[in-house]
């Protein structure tokens, strides 16, 4: 993985180490941070995190806020389809973060289901 993402630590000349990023990922896998660098100020804090995740909890829930009154007309025409858990294309959280998971998967060995 270090060398598909070219993030090869090369001023370290004696160990084969890579520089530490985080990937906040969204539906689909879709890459919506990455944060990299060492330390303390390289890697988010739990409220950067938190604050990215809401962001994308808005971004992936058309119903986040249903004080809309785009929102409202629809559930009031019984247009169910931009809300959980009734829209087609609907996603739950748990769903969102087995995908997330999966992309760990991919280089970290399978994520195991609770």
């Amino acid at each position: 993985m270090q060398k598909d993402l070219d993030i090869k630590e090369y001023t370290d000349t004696t160990h084969d180490v890579m520089i530490p990023h985080t990937i906040v990922l969204g539906r689909d896998l879709e890459v919506f941070k990455v944060y990299n660098g060492y330390y303390y100020w390289g890697r988010p804090s739990t409220a950067e995190l938190h604050a990215e995740l809401r962001e994308l909890a808005r971004r992936t829930y058309r119903d986040w806020d249903i004080t809309e009154p785009e929102l409202r007309e629809k559930w009031k025409k019984g247009d169910k389809s931009d809300f959980y858990p009734y829209g087609g294309n609907s996603i739950s959280m748990d769903t969102l973060m087995l995908q997330m998971a999966g992309a760990v998967d991919q280089y970290a060995g399978r994520a195991k289901r609770s």
